[in-house]
This record gives C-alpha cells, sequence and structure tokens, in this order.
C-alpha cells in the first residue's frame, strides 16, 4: 500500500491542468483594393464543466463569442467584417473541470473610393503600438531622429536620394525601421532605417508652434551671401528641436531660436 500510494499521487498530479488548442482562419472578403483595413474586432464567450456537466457545446460558444464581437465592435456604413479567426482553448483541471474558452477576431475594412494607406491610424496602433526608442547615440545626433515621439499612423514629410520632400504614413514601427507609405501615386511604399534617417511629423505640435502656420526666418541670399528675413510655412517637427519650414528660397530646417512670429 505504501508503494502504490506514490504512483497514485504522481497520476493524479500529472493531468491536474491539461490545456487543448484548437482554431481557424478564413480569408477575406476584400471587396475594394483601395478599402482600408479600420480597426481589430474581438469576441469570447466561456463555459464550464464540472464531472461532465455544463451547458455550452463548442459550436454554441463560437456563436456567442461573434455575437460577443458583433455587440462590442458594431460596424457602420462602408464597414464590414473579414478575415476571420477561431480559437477554442480547453483547460482540464484535475480531470473534474473543464473551463472552455472561444475567441473569435476579424478586421473591420471600410470602402473608400481612393485610399492613400492600406492601414488607418486606429489599426496601426492596435498591431503595432507607440514604440519609443532608447538608442543614445541616435538622441545626441539632433539631424537623425531618435524616434522618442513618432508613432505608427503619423503624417510624416521625407526625403531621399534625389526624390523631394513626400508625404508619407508611418506604418509598422519598430525599434530599427520603419514602413512608410507613400500618400502620393507617382512614389512607392519603402522601408527605412531609423538610425540614418530624419522624419518632420505634420500631426504634431510643438509647442507654441503648429504645422501651416507662418513665421519669419532669416535666411542667406545666394547672390551675395547677405541674411534676409522672409516668410515661411511650418511643415514639420523632428526631435522636438528642429523645424522644417519652406519658403520661396526652398526647404530648410532651423532650431526653435531661428524661428520668429
Amino acid at each position: 500500500m505504501k508503494q502504490f500510494l506514490p504512483i497514485l499521487f504522481i497520476v493524479v498530479l500529472l493531468p491536474s491542468c491539461v490545456v487543448f488548442h484548437s482554431g481557424s482562419v478564413s480569408s477575406g472578403p476584400l471587396l475594394n483594393i483601395n478599402d482600408s483595413y479600420l480597426k481589430m474586432a474581438k469576441g469570447q464567450a466561456k463555459s464550464v464543466y464540472v464531472f461532465g456537466l455544463g451547458s455550452l457545446g463548442n459550436n454554441q460558444l463560437v456563436q456567442d463569442a461573434k455575437k460577443n464581437m458583433y455587440y462590442n465592435f458594431p460596424i457602420h456604413k462602408n464597414e464590414y467584417y473579414a478575415n476571420f479567426t477561431t480559437d477554442i482553448n480547453k483547460k482540464i483541471i484535475f480531470g473534474i473541470v473543464t473551463i472552455t474558452k472561444a475567441t473569435v477576431n476579424a478586421d473591420v475594412l471600410v470602402s473608400k473610393p481612393v485610399s492613400t494607406s492600406p492601414f488607418t491610424v486606429e489599426f496601426n496602433q492596435a498591431i503595432t503600438p507607440y514604440m519609443a526608442l532608447t538608442n543614445d547615440d541616435v538622441a545626441k545626433d539632433t539631424s537623425k531622429y531618435n524616434g522618442k515621439e513618432l508613432a505608427n499612423g503619423d503624417t510624416v514629410l521625407y526625403t531621399y536620394k534625389n526624390v523631394p520632400y513626400q508625404q508619407y504614413v508611418v506604418s509598422s514601427l519598430d525599434k530599427e525601421s520603419v514602413i512608410l507609405n507613400a500618400m502620393g501615386k507617382d512614389y512607392p511604399t519603402i522601408l527605412v532605417p531609423l538610425k540614418s534617417n530624419t522624419f518632420y511629423i505634420q500631426n504634431r505640435n510643438m509647442r507654441t508652434l503648429k504645422c501651416g502656420e507662418e513665421v519669419k526666418i532669416e535666411v542667406k541670399d545666394t547672390f551675395d551671401n547677405s541674411t534676409l528675413k522672409t516668410n515661411a510655412k511650418i511643415c514639420g517637427f523632428c526631435n522636438n528641436t528642429h523645424v522644417l519650414l519652406k519658403s520661396n528660397h526652398g526647404y530648410h530646417s532651423l532650431t526653435l531660436d531661428k524661428i520668429s512670429k
């Protein structure tokens, strides 16, 4: 009997908590190539069985999870659900209690005649929330954007090689790189590193300055190298230290002390 007890103890404990997973994925529909991903919807339902006695089966749980998703994430005009995923998690405790949880996820898309970006700000922030860099070397170099304010969904001005400044929407931001979705049809979506590039955010303010505001700046006359005052429009902000402005003389990146209203 003494030899039997340890064996019985092991047999009871080993299956004390067993978890099973199952799920499925369905793609589409994508009604139009110009449609945008608006947000992610989620619904859950749970049932508990004791000694095999319970109320809901898997099929009913999935239906209840979908109802929960519809209730918490209702769609509006020109919106629709797509890319459904279903996950069923079953946990068995001591062979007595069975807890089953069904989770249904779906993407919410919106139909638009023209879309500048396949992902909205809300959807981008859902899949990759605010991401900040902590690289000291980058932070010390004001010519390189250190990412402390850059977030998914931001609208930025960016230039590379011989391409003039263009508007992009920030997407899939991580600690090393960012995807820029071009807002103009003539330019491609690009993947660029954070450390070696400068991005001027347009949808933020810097202290008392706002994008689109006209200010006074001093620029050098290319003819005689003299300094002259001119009007310029604020186009974006970088690192909370530099402002991108546009005047009749072109683009200028200046610090706050070089700008006057």
